[in-house]
């Protein structure tokens, strides 16, 4: 048989550019450009530790995930990202938020992983050019030589990473398997089935290599059986890990931190089978389903009408609640399971115009149906809900209320009581007036020679707390009190942080001391720390101190009305001193002190930022409500609030005060915390120190905006500098850094690197309670005394102190979110109509369809397929932003730093509160 010879196929030239990006790629990112490539802003970034270059490391959001190895740090738009080297040969900018799994450093030789990467590929990147897989050329900045020998690396890595997925997808069978000597299935209902406490309302925790193990290993092993470990960031964790994030419905994620944190939230029992039981209901569409979408409807039109309002039955609320858990799960790293089914409930109540019903949808249902009034924004909620998570995580529940506080000193600090001194200095307690939670106050003793001795006093809720007791634990547990607009969720028990500990409330209340000799130029010579009790208290208000300083208050205007005086709620006040012609004489002395300190502490670095500023309340909130994401307090009757019955005051401080007895607190706050920064130092103590490195100009910071030229800028003696010229500058802020170690705080001007921390505010921060600790424990061994809770080491503080750091950020997020919300419902109410009866015109109101000037903050960067510049607008106190249709046009209408005019064109409640205003 003759053998028939094909033609040879034509050679069709091809490259990766031709390809484009990938879908992978597209579906990672979501919304077109946001990966950065045409911000115009991209910089080399600092290394975050555990994050280096040439590790290998999973990045995951609800839409993808990927393992890559990790190239250099960079900055996009100001942003800080890693680029990240996928096994197909893609470059993908990520953030360490995406980052969901660390593999061990040794598995990429270093020469291998440094042979990757250039620094000279970022200004490629600048050009447009493609810096993945293209093939080199002639011309390219890096030369054809150093393209062949970086392509050739990636190469060899993409191989490895490839050998990665197939050994940790044999290992995902083999953990999905079970077998019969294991002693049990295998897989994660399996899993949960063993890790799910009996207890049907409590939810338990597993790490990857825990869960692993458990797979791994029999239920009960056999005599001289040697058990099978599985370490932390191995191939059969990061197998147990793929598993876990693929099952949302059984185990949840840290949501803050993921890499370093690799805990899963056990659900309980009873959330699991409520949840099931729920979607059985929706999809079968179960008369108790129907039953609840038909009184829905009813309480929808009774809110409306002003009509009466049923409660709601068990089943209807275990409904609800799925609705409300919505709102908290917005998982962005887990396909957001409820989140499909509260999408399946708020189709039946929407209408036939409203094709897509996602959570912006279900957000105003609820308001509807009378679970989430108007004067909420869900964030108390989530700080609550947030902070009983991460307890479950740790292996402990959460109080869902506040038992009675102590009444009596622990024993171990009663112990110390010998070295506690009565002082009896006037010390004044100065804070706002409806401030309950006075932690800290000023005594001034004169030392002679021009010298001071100033005295910060701080409570001390320590000696009533034992630092492992159930008080002490919830409290790391928030990390911080939240000050929240519909009120504060507070981390001690009020009747202990707002009651007997708050100092003035009573004589004699135990506190510590931070102490520090200065002199009229600001220099200090001498300092110390000690244990008291208060004897004399001067209880008084920043503005009072300013009254008595003749300081003429901030101007402040109110575009939209202010709230009639009758209809104001004003929350309740303490006892306040009167100040006398002797207080005025310390308080004034203290003032020029405390100017002099400032100036020595910005003398060469640091910044603080001044700009108009806008605040806004809420005139008609009820207290704290319930927490909706736990089933046991989920309200069992509607309640009616219409966006236009929410009463908000909104006003502009329009030149704010560079000296004030603000910053006058502020710098002796800040000299306390350094004097126990160094005493910590001094002692060798673990702690909690803060701090930041510069502030560094980028490629596209102009030559007058420098951070040498915003430093000749500052208010003299202040650290004083417009906060638009900073964002004008386009000027790289660094995150605050937490050691346990000194290091230091450039940014609040203390760049020698004595140190600097928290331990002034312990009845609103954990960190300062814990600081409080530390001392105590090195005081009571400095005077040979036993007692105390002695000192902890690193190790044992570390995970204290970042179990309130993740506290804390829950909090900051809730707070600026809770202020994006009421900002944003103000504009929408006033877009809508005149202003209210219930407000009075106190000079010029705004009108949001009239131009407004804005000033432009920065360069355009990609959003949702637009590009935006970041905007502020001085006469309404508010940044936003401004969209375009091209860069092009963005840079041409809009340069950095130029004033535009725009008008109010939309706003958001949900799910994330937005206003934005175009281009007029």
């Amino acid at each position: 048989m003759q053998r028939v010879v094909k033609p040879p196929r034509p050679h069709i030239p091809f490259t990766a550019e031709d390809a484009g990006a990938s879908v992978e790629r597209k579906e990672f990112f979501a919304i077109p450009g946001e990966e950065g490539y045409d911000s115009g802003v991209v910089d080399i970034g600092e290394v975050t530790p555990g994050l280096e270059p040439g590790r290998v490391v999973e990045v995951r959001r609800e839409t993808g995930n990927c393992i890559g190895i990790i190239l250099a740090p960079i900055t996009i738009a100001l942003k800080d990202r890693l680029l990240l080297l996928r096994n197909t040969g893609e470059i993908w900018p990520v953030s360490a938020n995406d980052v969901q799994f660390v593999m061990p450093k040794s598995l990429v030789p270093q020469e291998l992983s440094s042979a990757a990467w250039h620094p000279d590929l970022l200004q490629m990147w600048k050009l447009g050019e493609d810096i993945g897989l293209g093939a080199p050329k002639e011309g390219d900045i890096i030369g054809p030589q150093q393209a062949g020998q970086l392509l050739a690396a990636r190469r060899k890595i993409a191989a490895l990473l490839r050998r990665v997925l197939r050994e940790t997808e044999r290992m995902q069978a083999r953990l999905l398997g079970g077998s019969v000597e294991s002693g049990r299935g295998g897989g994660m209902d399996a899993l949960w089935e063993g890790l799910a406490p009996a207890d049907a309302n409590l939810r338990g925790s597993i790490d990857a290599a825990s869960a692993a193990e458990f797979l791994l290993n029999r239920a009960e092993p056999q005599d001289g059986e040697k058990r099978i470990t599985v370490r932390p960031g191995t191939l059969p964790a990061y197998a147990a890990h793929r598993m876990l994030m693929e099952r949302p419905d059984l185990f949840l994620s840290t949501d803050i931190s993921m890499w370093q944190e690799q805990k899963f939230l056990v659900r309980s029992r009873a959330e699991v089978e409520r949840y099931n039981r729920v979607e059985r209901w929706v999809a079968t569409q179960d008369s108790i389903f129907l039953k609840f979408v038909e009184k829905g409807e009813t309480v929808r039109a009774a809110i409306k009408s002003g009509g009466t309002l049923p409660e709601w039955s068990e089943d209807e609320r275990d409904i609800l609640f799925q609705l409300a858990l919505a709102l908290y799960e917005r998982r962005g790293t887990q396909h957001p399971h409820v989140l499909t089914l509260a999408c399946s409930i708020a189709k039946w109540f929407s209408s036939p115009s409203e094709v897509v019903v996602d959570l912006s949808f279900v957000g105003p249902l609820l308001n509807e149906l009378g679970v989430l009034p108007s004067w909420d924004s869900s964030m108390p909620h989530k700080v609550i809900e947030g902070a009983s998570r991460s307890a479950s995580m740790g292996g402990f529940i959460m109080p869902v209320k506040f038992g009675k506080s102590a009444a009596e000193p622990v024993a171990a600090d009663a112990a110390l009581d010998s070295l506690r001194q009565e002082y009896s200095h006037r010390v004044y307690v100065i804070d706002d007036p409806s401030a309950l939670e006075l932690d800290d106050g000023i005594a001034l003793e004169p030392a002679g020679n021009d010298q001071y001795w100033v005295h910060v006093y701080v409570a001390d809720p320590t000696r009533f707390m034992e630092r492992e007791g159930t008080l002490s634990t919830a409290a790391s547990f928030r990390g911080t009190a939240h000050y929240l607009k519909e009120g504060t969720v507070p981390m001690l028990p009020p009747s202990l942080a707002g009651g007997k500990l708050s100092l003035g409330a009573a004589e004699g209340q135990p506190i510590l001391v931070f102490s520090a000799k200065v002199d009229t130029q600001g220099e200090v010579h001498d300092w110390k720390v000690g244990m008291g009790f208060t004897k004399n208290s001067v209880v008084t208000t920043y503005d009072a101190v300013n009254d008595a300083l003749g300081i003429v208050p901030a101007k402040k205007s109110y575009p939209f009305g202010r709230l009639r005086e009758d209809l104001l709620v004003r929350p309740p006040t303490r006892p306040l001193s009167t100040l006398e012609a002797e207080h005025n004489a310390e308080l004034q002395t203290l003032m020029q002190l405390s100017q002099a300190l400032r100036a020595v502490r910005y003398k060469n670095a640091g910044f603080e930022w001044t700009s108009s500023a806008a605040s806004i309340s809420v005139h008609n909130t009820r207290a704290i409500p319930a927490n909706l994401h736990d089933r046991s307090s989920f309200p069992a009757a509607p309640q009616s609030s219409a966006l236009d019955e929410l009463r908000l005051g909104y006003e502009v401080t329009e030149d704010p005060l560079i000296t004030s007895s603000i910053t006058m607190v502020t710098e002796y706050m800040v000299l306390a915390n350094q004097v126990a920064a160094w005493f910590c130092g001094e002692h060798g103590l673990a702690a909690a120190f803060r701090g930041t490195g510069p502030v560094t100009n980028t490629s596209v910071t102009p030559a007058d905006m420098t951070v040498d030229k915003l430093l000749e800028q500052r208010v003299p003696g202040t650290g004083f500098v417009s906060l638009s010229k900073a964002k004008i500058g386009s000027l790289l802020f660094p995150a605050t850094q937490l050691s346990p170690t000194p290091i230091p705080h450039w940014l609040m001007g203390l760049s020698a690197g004595r140190g600097y921390m928290w331990a002034t505010s312990p009845l609103r921060r954990y960190d300062d309670m814990l600081a409080h600790w530390q001392i105590k424990g090195a005081l009571a061994a400095q005077a040979g005394v036993s007692g105390g809770e002695g000192v902890l080491s690193t190790e044992a503080i570390w995970p204290l102190v970042m179990r309130a750091y993740h506290g804390q950020q829950r909090g900051r997020t809730a707070e600026r979110t809770g202020i994006r919300y009421f900002t944003s419902a103000l504009l929408k109410q006033r877009a809508s109509g005149p202003l209210p009866d219930e407000y009075e015109a106190v000079g010029e109101i705004i009108d949001l369809h009239k131009p407004i000037d804005a000033v432009v903050l920065s360069l355009p960067h990609a959003r949702a397929g637009k590009y935006e510049v970041d905007i502020n607008i001085p006469s309404l106190g508010l940044t936003s932003d401004t969209p375009f249709p091209s860069m092009a046009e963005a840079q041409r209408l809009a340069p950095l730093g130029s004033t535009i005019q725009v008008v109010f064109s939309m706003t958001e409640l949900w799910p994330i509160p937005r206003a934005q205003f175009r281009l007029a």
